[in-house]
């Protein structure tokens, strides 16, 4: 159904079913290596996931379909011979111009074999057109998933524009990344308004580490409180008592988010030293000369959006950095 989806659902509907990751390996900015990706996917049984959607990037400059599919059978492949794994199928997370770009002829070979499309709206102001690009989707018979709407502007201004989706006959997902922002993070309160408001339909990892289904976890069990407390104002408790759960549920996932840092050594490039690998933005890693090449790492290169730029590789040989200098600089 595309109604709106009650509270007393919330824990249907954060079934261990996760429609958007990036597990293949070396096809986009997540896994890297078919080992990662075996670790990736030994992390997802570990938080409880039974069946996953391998969701690499349709987008430049990652987008190679015969690789991607090429990588989807080889993974599936290993995980066939591991007792318990969760099952696999292939689907894309489609950007919205580069679904224009393809034509919508295209659009066939992209959605998942349950009949879903996972689009990717854009992050700033949303295309006249969405509506119908989305309207051409579902004559060609494919329930349409908008990926991560809480990472909208115009959905963090209005939450009501995320209504226009799910009028459309759209299933909103949010991502579990968004419950890491701070409490004033604007993805995570438009990520908290979607449940509360009953229309979120999917809570995916969007992982790209296997780190990230430890994310997946905590992120489902703040929603389920932010449900609950929800759920427990509809059974007419005092509002006070409401407000002081939800505080509470604020608190500990922001206290989990503090000692997660501490264990793996928040650097000042945005990533994890030396243990574990770097929490990747989405961008072109080879684009040069972007004004966060000011807060980059000089240990090893890297800027807070996740980049290698040519002056902040230049800043690392003048300092002569071990790759150490990076570690625990903040939390």
């Amino acid at each position: 159904s595309n109604q709106p989806v009650k509270l007393n659902r919330i824990r249907e509907l954060f079934a261990m079913r996760d429609v958007h990751c990036h597990i293949l390996p070396g096809v986009d900015d997540g896994a890297r290596t078919m080992s990662e990706s075996l670790l990736m996917l030994s992390e997802a049984m570990k938080a409880g996931v039974t069946s996953i959607v391998c969701t690499p990037r349709c987008c430049d400059p990652w987008f190679n379909f015969e690789r991607m599919w090429q990588a989807f059978l080889q993974l599936k492949h290993h995980a066939s011979a591991i007792p318990g794994a969760p099952e696999l199928s292939m689907g894309f997370e489609v950007e919205f111009h580069k679904l224009k770009q393809l034509g919508m002829d295209a659009a066939v070979q992209l959605g998942n074999d349950q009949g879903e499309f996972l689009l990717e709206l854009p992050e700033g102001t949303l295309p006249l057109d969405w509506e119908y690009v989305v309207h051409n989707l579902q004559r060609k018979g494919f329930k349409v998933i908008i990926a991560h709407p809480e990472r909208c502007r115009e959905v963090q201004k209005d939450i009501e524009v995320a209504r226009r989706f799910v009028l459309a006959g759209c299933e909103l997902q949010i991502s579990a990344g968004c419950g890491y922002g701070g409490l004033l993070d604007p993805a995570r309160r438009a990520a908290k308004k979607l449940v509360q408001a009953g229309m979120v339909h999917h809570l995916a990892s969007d992982a790209r580490c296997p780190d990230d289904y430890e994310l997946l976890t905590e992120a489902m069990e703040y929603f389920k409180r932010v449900a609950d407390a929800d759920a427990d104002a509809m059974e007419n408790k005092p509002i006070e008592e409401v407000e002081r759960q939800c505080a509470e549920a604020e608190a500990r996932a922001e206290g989990a988010k503090r000692v997660r840092f501490r264990r793996f050594g928040r650097a000042s490039c945005g990533g994890f030293h030396p243990a574990r690998r770097f929490w990747r933005a989405q961008v072109d890693f080879w684009s040069g000369g972007l004004p966060c090449c000011q807060g980059c790492c000089r240990a090893c290169g890297r800027t807070a959006c996740g980049g290698v730029h040519g002056r902040c590789l230049a800043e690392r040989g003048s300092s002569g950095g071990t790759g150490e200098e990076g570690v625990d600089r903040g939390e």
